[in-house]
């Protein structure tokens, strides 16, 4: 009925009920499962040499790779250091901003619902109605198809989309042959350096 106290081996072939605490001063093994149907708590760390597993294959980390698994949801209130690739299969929801240091690389569509901006005001699109602005020089290399209006500095030069007439406030300054197909109207006076 007291306690008791054994100095060597003890060896048990058959089943071991105990109603109080096991006391352990040396390290201990089992030649097969511990099954605990209680709660189970560990003043230091869990040493794990193989395969760890949760509920079959709920959340599982491989011995090998260190790679682990959840069927569920990852939920992390603190800072996520990752020092290789994200991967994700699925859809991906961020509740705030997404701040990436390095250059960044898409495979498929850039889909953007809000205002898109680049460097606060440089390069911008209005969501709400597709305008652009960039504040500075467009280079284009290929063919450019305008289906509105086109100006410069406002109404300095204006091509008008229905009718195609132009009109420039400035100067026009031609070096080679201008072919017109109907009526040049002048309305100022004109001055001819030749013939």
């Amino acid at each position: 009925s007291g306690p008791t106290t054994i100095t060597n081996t003890l060896g048990v072939s058959g089943s071991v009920d105990l109603d109080g605490t096991l006391g352990v001063g040396g390290a201990t093994r089992l030649e097969t499962t511990l099954d605990v149907s209680g709660a189970t708590v560990l003043d230091s760390t869990l040493n794990v040499k193989s395969d760890l597993k949760i509920n079959t294959d709920k959340f599982t980390i491989n011995a090998t790779t260190g790679n682990a698994r959840t069927l569920g949801t990852l939920d992390v209130s603190g800072a996520a250091d990752l020092d290789s690739t994200l991967n994700v299969a699925g859809a991906t929801h961020l509740e705030t901003t997404l701040d990436v240091s390095g250059a960044t690389v898409l495979d498929s569509t850039l889909d953007v619902k809000d205002d898109f901006k680049i460097n606060t005001n440089k390069f911008t699109i209005a969501s709400g109605t597709g305008n652009t602005v960039i504040a500075g020089t467009l280079d284009v290399t290929g063919a450019t198809g305008i289906d509105g209006d086109f100006d410069v500095g406002g109404t300095e030069f204006t091509i008008k989309a229905a009718s195609g007439n132009t009109r420039t406030l400035g100067t026009l300054g031609v070096s080679g042959a201008v072919d017109l197909d109907s009526t040049l109207d002048v309305a100022g006076a004109t001055h001819l350096e030749t013939t």
